[in-house]
């Protein structure tokens, strides 16, 4: 009897405490589900505006660039270029007389209004040119018309006139780029004005100078440059500063002269005979100073290879192309 109540009175605690547990279970279930509710909405809320914010004005910037890129290489895909003419080399210090004109053309003819920006140099230090950049619209007839301003420095470098691109990107840039044409752009030296001597002597295949070059004199010459050979004939200069040079050639001449051009031109290494013939390489070490005060003016070298069949025509021929881009080099560079 004692069992029987006491197992109904356990079973009647633990049908209370499985009510009670179920109860607490399902509210606790259904505050969980409502929390969880909220944060889903408060996180899709979130999530669309800064979705919103994602997709404001950067997509559609992009956009308009690509087209615009797109539109440009298309427009470039018809154009053409072209060089009409290029003023004649002038003297730094001067004025160009005429200027560098530009035609611009597509399948239909001359295209106006077209933007054209142009490169050219504008100063120059010892060791570098340093450029400008122009942009210019075509007129009425597609031409642009463009002059330097008066150049302080001598110089032989180049003017570029090209597509003005629609940014800065590199495929723009060099989709450009790819339609640039160029013109000569010509100075020479103010110091050519003046009367100048010259001491570079020739060395022979044994590495010992034999005469101040008589190819190079009659090149300068034959250029214009007023020039003739040095008061000192002493091949003793080679194992002394060139410095010593200028100073005894100073107190010969003094004022009277302008410029001095010293230097060497020598074998790179002794003529070559081949199966097509004879090969001479030769190097030309220059330096041009103001005989004023001893300033360098200019320093540079340079290298000829020549071949011919006659081993005497290729020592000459590279004499003479060597000559001539020494000229050219005194000319636009002192």
């Amino acid at each position: 009897m004692k069992k029987t109540i006491k197992y109904i009175i356990l079973t009647q605690a633990v049908s209370l405490l499985i009510a009670s547990c179920a109860t607490t279970s399902t509210a606790t279930k259904a505050q969980s589900q409502s929390e969880v509710i909220e944060i889903s909405e408060d996180e899709e809320t979130s999530s669309e505006r800064k979705e919103e914010k994602r997709e404001a004005k950067p997509l559609s910037v992009k956009t308009k660039t690509n087209q615009q890129e797109t539109e440009f290489i298309k427009k470039l895909s018809d154009i053409d270029i072209k060089l009409i003419s290029s003023p004649k080399p002038i003297f730094q210090t001067q004025n160009f007389k005429t200027p560098y004109t530009v035609l611009v053309e597509d399948s239909n003819g001359s295209v106006s209004d077209f933007d054209i920006t142009v490169s050219f140099p504008s100063s120059k230090t010892k060791d570098s040119v340093i450029y400008e950049t122009v942009q210019l619209k075509t007129d009425s007839e597609g031409k642009i018309s463009f002059k330097p301003k008066t150049p302080e420095f001598a110089l032989k470098d180049k003017v570029t006139f090209y597509p003005s691109p629609v940014n800065s990107t590199q495929a723009m840039v060099n989709a450009s780029y790819d339609l640039a044409v160029t013109a000569p752009y010509l100075v020479k030296s103010s110091n050519l004005w003046y009367q100048g001597i010259l001491y570079v002597y020739d060395f022979n295949e044994n590495g010992k100078p034999t005469s101040n070059s008589t190819q190079l004199l009659t090149t300068l010459r034959n250029s214009g440059v007023n020039v003739g050979n040095a008061p000192i004939s002493s091949t003793s200069y080679y194992d002394k500063p060139m410095s010593q040079l200028y100073k005894d050639c100073f107190a010969i001449v003094g004022n009277s002269c302008r410029f001095l051009v010293a230097g060497s031109i020598k074998f790179a290494e002794p003529v070559k005979e081949t199966e097509n013939g004879f090969t001479c390489t030769l190097n030309a070490d220059i330096s041009c100073f103001n005989m004023k005060n001893g300033e360098e003016l200019c320093a540079f070298q340079i290298t000829e290879t020549v071949s011919n069949l006659n081993r005497y025509k290729a020592i000459s021929e590279c004499k003479n192309l060597l000559a001539e881009k020494i000229a050219e080099e005194i000319m636009y560079g002192m």
